[in-house]
């Protein structure tokens, strides 16, 4: 194609003519139109979904259960049947907390349909120190790893834990996110 020239900068309003191979017509698309097609093949690679927690924040408790914000919560519904790169980010803070010993705090990635299990290698633990009636930032948890789903419309949350509850105040779990993003091989 020696008439072919590299496009760098373009709108989604703007329009290409196009020929298919072994075509003599032209045609005219729009680029957000080759987009939309784009995305509904495997020519788009990165098809993701994500999902962000919102209002109150979510205070541990030495029961696994999911992080359930006030408004809004993190979770995901996988379409497909195909692999995925799961990503998670929490961030946790000492809220007026008392510890006596160290902790153990664990967040985990859960499939909670079909038959509900934790995922493989999705779990995070972090070890809470000994401190008395603390208000300060804890940790900032960014976490990926890879998942096949047993079957389409998967539903995953972000769960978390402490091993003892602190003895007054809380640990919170303040921000959260999670992200799907489908793997073409």
């Amino acid at each position: 194609m020696a008439n072919s020239v590299p496009i760098t900068n373009f709108g989604l309003n703007d329009s290409f003519i196009i020929r298919k191979d072994g075509e003599s017509t032209f045609n005219e698309l729009r680029f957000e139109t080759l987009i939309n097609q784009l995305r509904r093949t495997n020519f788009y690679p990165n098809k993701m979904q994500e999902s962000q927690g919102s209002g109150t924040a979510y205070s541990l408790t030495n029961t696994a259960a999911k992080i359930t914000f006030g408004t809004t919560s993190p979770g995901l519904t996988l379409p497909t049947g195909d692999s995925y790169k799961i990503s998670y980010m929490a961030v946790l803070k000492y809220n007026g907390a008392t510890f006596a010993a160290n902790q153990n705090v664990i967040l985990k990635v859960r499939r909670t349909n079909n038959t509900a299990a934790d995922l493989q290698n999705s779990d995070v633990t972090l070890v809470a120190g000994i401190i008395t009636t603390n208000t300060a930032h804890f940790a900032l948890v960014a976490w990926e790893f890879l998942y096949t789903p047993k079957s389409t419309g998967e539903t995953l949350e972000l769960w978390g834990s402490v091993a003892t509850a602190p003895s007054a105040g809380s640990l919170d779990v303040t921000q959260a996110r999670m992200i799907a993003e489908r793997i073409v091989s």
